[in-house]
């Protein structure tokens, strides 16, 4: 719909990053055009795929661009991947595991990623589909890149025999980059470090009454993988970059690192964070503060770029989630400047439409947020 996003692509080259990072759902299954629903839609994936390569040729040809999958990606609204075993035949994503064939998806994951930093462990998943989660040092800063939802379990908490599984061994990252955050943590570089991340480890989402939400392709669940991960990613002295939400949101988990959740370039899908009583120890904007999400994970919520309508007030007029006026979202790019000589990390939230060389272009609102490599 607003293809080719010159506005978006322009203001981003201004900022002159070192580095990109496209955080997943670099296309939509049904836009511009209806899914192809075949096992492996090829064609239907490269011309979508076309369409982003189109827009941010120009910055991506001389600035190194990592590119992560998400579940748009490989044509599913979710995906709960379950170590890459297929979908069971007439099942809903719930079920977990792949809809399309394997083979179709290592082309998605070869066509978007094959250019990333090579894998840790090139093992194969199940399926004999591919994976690329890896670590990197660029510009005196160490990466680590995720993947989570290939390795996730099903969100009705079943094995693929239909037997209930406990909720220990409920997995988020699963065992291997589990082992790889501990690698990390036992590697101590001196090197400011950044995790890179599909979506937000909490639920920042509420209902049109303000009550949490409790959505489990979040990465608020499941709550002993979610632990686990996060108790590595602090250990190691990281700050955690993710998309997914659509929503631009910094928070600081309780029991864990600070998370910065970049917002959507595009979508036409809105989310809200309007709980409906303030909460405690607020910042300077609204919905800031101390929050305990529908899973029970405690966050603390320092930046949040709601849309500019409240969800209240669109549903009572009959609107839903699915709607394309730009001009009620907060939409664009996030942007992290790591200082090194000032031990400082800095988080912006920049939308789509400001040119920020302009006099007196300025972030979104909650914006810029700095950071002391000391608080990490």
């Amino acid at each position: 719909m607003w293809f080719p996003h010159e506005q978006l692509a322009a203001g981003l080259t201004a900022q002159q990053p070192d580095l990109l990072v496209a955080m997943g759902d670099q296309i939509y299954e049904n836009h511009p055009t209806a899914k192809d629903r075949a096992p492996a839609p090829e064609l239907d994936f490269l011309y979508k795929y076309l369409l982003w390569l189109w827009s941010f040729r120009d910055i991506t040809r001389n600035i190194p661009c990592l590119v992560m999958v998400d579940d748009h990606d490989v044509f599913q609204g979710s995906i709960w991947g379950e170590g890459g075993i297929p979908l069971p035949p007439g099942a809903t994503a719930s079920a977990g595991g792949y809809a399309n064939a394997p083979e179709w998806v290592n082309v998605v994951q070869r066509v978007q990623c094959g250019h990333n930093p090579d894998p840790v462990d090139p093992t194969p998943v199940a399926q004999d589909i591919s994976v690329y989660f890896t670590t990197f040092t660029y510009g005196g800063v160490d990466f680590v890149l995720l993947e989570d939802r290939k390795f996730k379990t099903g969100s009705d908490q079943k094995d693929p025999a239909g037997t209930a599984i406990p909720s220990e061994s409920l997995q988020l990252l699963g065992a291997r980059q589990e082992a790889l955050l501990q690698q990390v943590v036992d590697d101590n570089t001196g090197r400011p470090r950044v995790v890179l991340t599909q979506s937000l480890y909490g639920c920042l989402q509420t209902t049109g009454d303000g009550r949490p939400g409790k959505n489990p392709d979040s990465n608020g669940w499941p709550p002993a993988g979610r632990a686990r991960a996060l108790t590595s990613i602090k250990a190691m002295g990281a700050v955690m970059l993710s998309g997914d939400t659509h929503l631009a949101a910094l928070v600081r988990h309780v029991d864990g690192p600070l998370q910065f959740s970049g917002p959507a370039g595009s979508s036409s899908f809105a989310r809200w964070f309007e709980p409906a009583a303030p909460l405690a120890n607020p910042g300077g904007r609204p919905y800031t503060g101390d929050f305990v999400d529908g899973f029970g994970n405690r966050l603390q919520v320092l930046a949040v770029a709601n849309p500019h309508v409240s969800q209240a007030t669109w549903l009572a007029a009959g609107g839903t989630n699915d709607f394309g006026d730009r001009a009620l979202k907060e939409e664009g790019y996030g942007l992290l400047i790591v200082d090194v000589p000032r031990r400082r990390h800095t988080f912006e939230a920049w939308r789509w439409d400001v040119d920020p060389t302009a006099p007196g272009a300025t972030p979104m609102p909650g914006w810029p947020y700095e950071l002391s490599f000391n608080d990490v």
